[in-house]
């Protein structure tokens, strides 16, 4: 038998089934050859190894490729890139150090030339990887993939459900448990006990009542737990008790607006103590109180409808005849500013929810923004949110145990 016949024999002999989902320029090579057939490719790989640790460490760990990690295209424009990589930072299964790196190099023409050229080098050393590190590796490469599909899934539905879910490590009720069913409960049964006059109940069957749209839910509740930091969820539990101490109409009007407006809790509380650190002469002309900017110029805000000019020559013909004191022209010059006045239509529109959500967050009891600016409360703040981007070493680790 000719050489040639021998070699090609060799390697079909050795050749195995790759299984690798979705990073088309990460390749495994099949073929087991002794290193010393390749030693050239290995010479180099080591000389990437001295100059780029962090890619080859990465690599080598089954880590997506860096085109992979952003979801883009060999050829993508760099605009496109720097979009990929805001949506990545935002929600994530990768550390943002990796996500930063990809960034970098695929910005970079430069840098890009080069970690192709190692994409290449690293398909002809996994020729001399023995089969248990080899399948180790497309194992740690292809479970990353699957977590980052569920992030990518999660990060979708955020933009529908991301209001309910933000008040989630806050203890609101799951669904089920506010219609009174387990969540192995038939449709039917669910339509039977949403058939209330109720808008809230109306609005828990439109997710649960429908298949795809409860996968939905059901999926973002299993990621909350699989992914979830585990002392937020402990403390979620201990705060489900407020919700208990709530008027029953004004719960369900908190939970239908986090259902249908999606309004991120935190972010709401960042608004709102931002606008009032740069107007703190509000406060005293909120809902709480008796008199706001509206009611002293006497002005109904549902009735500023209209272009820019027609909305400041309404205001304006109603401020004319007033008596010019201090209070009147407070209300006419922050009025008249249309960023202002949408800032203030704001508080004034969210000012129920938003007290609720201050007492839920913050335990606070008056419309205060200096009271989150405690160092402590400025840390609880920022670290509860229900998942975090876990190391992706821990989250494969993980898999593997459930596995």
């Amino acid at each position: 038998m000719s050489k040639k016949k021998k070699k090609k024999q060799r390697d079909t002999e050795v050749k195995q089934e790759i299984l690798v989902h979705d990073d088309p320029y990460w390749e495994v090579s099949g073929i087991y050859l002794d290193p010393q057939r390749i030693s050239r490719h290995i010479s180099k790989f080591d000389r990437f190894e001295d100059n780029y640790p962090f890619w080859v460490d990465e690599l080598m760990e089954g880590t997506p490729t860096f085109y992979c990690v952003l979801g883009v295209a060999k050829g993508t424009e760099k605009n496109e890139i720097e979009k990929a990589f805001e949506k990545k930072m935002k929600l994530s299964c990768y550390p943002d150090d990796v996500i930063e790196e990809a960034f970098e190099v695929l910005s970079s023409p430069e840098l890009k030339k080069k970690y192709d050229e190692l994409l290449t080098l690293f398909r002809q050393i996994t020729k001399c990887m023995p089969p248990e590190e080899k399948n180790e590796l497309i194992n740690n490469h292809n479970n990353s993939i699957h977590v980052e599909k569920d992030f990518i899934r999660m990060n979708v539905l955020t933009a529908t459900y991301g209001g309910y879910f933000s008040l989630y490590p806050y203890g609101i009720p799951d669904l089920y448990e506010i219609i009174g069913l387990d969540k192995t409960s038939p449709f039917n049964k669910i339509e039977r006990k949403c058939k209330t006059d109720s808008e809230l109940f109306k609005k828990i069957y439109t997710i649960l009542g429908n298949p795809a749209s409860r996968d939905d839910y059901d999926f973002m509740m299993y990621f909350t737990i699989q992914y979830g930091d585990e002392k937020i969820i402990k403390k979620r539990n201990s705060r489900q008790k407020m919700w208990d101490n709530l008027d029953n109409d004004l719960f369900e009007k908190i939970v239908f607006t986090a259902l249908t407006e999606s309004i991120d809790a935190e972010e709401s509380m960042k608004r709102l103590n931002e606008i009032l650190n740069r107007n703190p002469d509000w406060k005293e002309y909120l809902p709480s109180n008796n008199r706001t900017f509206f009611s002293i110029l006497g002005l109904d805000s549902n009735s500023l409808s209209g272009d820019k000019k027609e909305i400041e020559k309404i205001i304006r013909e109603k401020y004319r005849p007033l008596e010019k004191t201090p209070e009147v022209n407070l209300a006419y010059s922050m009025l008249k500013n249309a960023s202002l006045r949408d800032d203030y239509i704001w508080l004034i529109e969210k000012n129920e929810i938003l007290s609720i959500y201050k007492d839920i967050i913050f335990q606070e009891n008056e419309f205060s923004s200096e009271t989150i600016q405690s160092d402590e409360m400025k840390e609880n703040f920022q670290s509860d949110t229900v998942y975090t981007q876990t190391t992706l070493g821990n989250i494969i680790e993980m898999i593997n145990k459930n596995n």
